[in-house]
């Protein structure tokens, strides 16, 4: 995947039009569609495929092994990543506020979602560290890390 297909994604992720993508793609109109429809959805493959494209952008800003290219200097940052990623966080925790509020839901499937979404914000903020090697691996390190 090249970056300006991650950005797409991502984009498509956080429920902002993009061609050639389907809704059904994208991890807040999921979300949406379970509101909706009062049925838990399935986000895993929406979830790996948020990281995977993460995996890419951080490629794409921090070079090929980000942990032996870190630098001091700053790096430009494209304003519509930033604006996905905000997007996919704000409106996801934004629905889960909305669902446990609500009980619209089962624990064990609000637990999950939100687990994600967590995770999601760890992913980022690896990414703007600029020094991990592995989005998907370090993530989930980290999130282990956070909840012992």
């Amino acid at each position: 995947m090249k970056y300006q297909n991650a950005l797409d994604k991502l984009w498509n992720h956080a429920n902002l039009p993009e061609k050639g993508l389907k809704r059904e793609d994208s991890f807040l109109f999921t979300a949406w569609q379970a509101e909706q429809t009062r049925l838990p959805q399935d986000f895993q493959r929406l979830y790996e495929d948020t990281l995977s494209c993460l995996a890419v952008i951080n490629i794409h800003l921090n070079g090929a092994v980000p942990s032996e290219t870190i630098t001091e200097t700053p790096r430009p940052i494209d304003s519509a990543l930033c604006y996905s990623m905000s997007a996919i966080l704000c409106g996801g925790w934004s629905d889960y506020f909305k669902s446990s509020q609500k009980g619209a839901f089962p624990k064990d499937f609000l637990d999950a979602y939100a687990s994600m979404l967590v995770r999601i914000g760890i992913a980022w903020d690896l990414v703007l560290a600029g020094d991990m090697d592995s989005i998907p691996e370090d993530t989930e390190l980290e999130f282990r890390m956070q909840q012992a």
